[in-house]
């Protein structure tokens, strides 16, 4: 798959529903759910498209580890799309600080990355993803569209320095998961929707991570 510029990428919103009394629907499921003979079952789950998140454009940019230190951690690869530039299993952790003067009255943090992310704020585990769209037996071509994920993190925010901690994958954690080639981690916090308080830049902290 190509990666366009910002302005031309497309990408695609999944959600579920709100944890929150937000008017926009997020990725976090608060839903009762059981599973018995039957198998798995969800109550109180509600989905209406009109409610999605109504993101048009990115302020953050697509970042990833810097090509002149790390020139051997560039490409990812998954089962099906072997990249063979990409010899081995490899994490890039990133990080952010940001300080409030108080939390806002809602936070959604908008996010995607290349294979696969895990987010923490201020050490607490906040979601992972993106989507997993799945991906055809021995289907070998990227997709076209990149999807991303919306989660409400207001309740992971304190006044004061909050840590913004990621861990991005660069090969399949799952036999269907597909990738660009590329790695990459794009994300925006918003509390409005005309305002984003953090975006993905070259100011962010990067690194590789052990063990790769």
């Amino acid at each position: 798959m190509k990666i366009l510029p910002m302005t031309l990428l497309s990408l695609w919103l999944m959600s579920c529903t709100s944890k929150t009394n937000l008017t926009c629907i997020t990725n976090d499921f608060t839903g009762n759910t059981r599973s018995d003979s039957a198998g798995i079952t969800a109550q109180n789950f509600t989905f209406n498209p009109s409610s999605l998140f109504p993101k048009s454009a990115w302020t953050g940019e697509w970042i990833w580890l810097n090509e002149s230190v790390y020139p051997e951690y560039q490409n990812t690869y998954t089962t099906w799309i072997n990249n063979h530039e990409s010899q081995k299993p490899y994490r890039a952790l990133f990080r952010k600080d940001l300080i409030l003067k108080k939390i806002p009255s809602s936070a959604l943090l908008c996010i995607t990355a290349d294979v696969s992310f895990r987010v923490y704020i201020n050490g607490n585990f906040v979601c992972q993803g993106p989507a997993n769209i799945g991906s055809d037996y021995e289907d070998k071509t990227p997709p076209e569209h990149w999807f991303f994920t919306t989660h409400d993190v207001r309740e992971y925010l304190q006044p004061g320095t909050n840590t913004l901690a990621l861990e991005v994958y660069a090969f399949a954690l799952s036999l269907s998961e597909t990738t660009s080639g590329k790695g990459k981690l794009i994300c925006d916090l918003h509390t409005g929707l005309e305002q984003t308080i953090l975006s993905s830049d070259t100011t962010w902290k990067c690194k590789l991570g052990a063990n790769s």
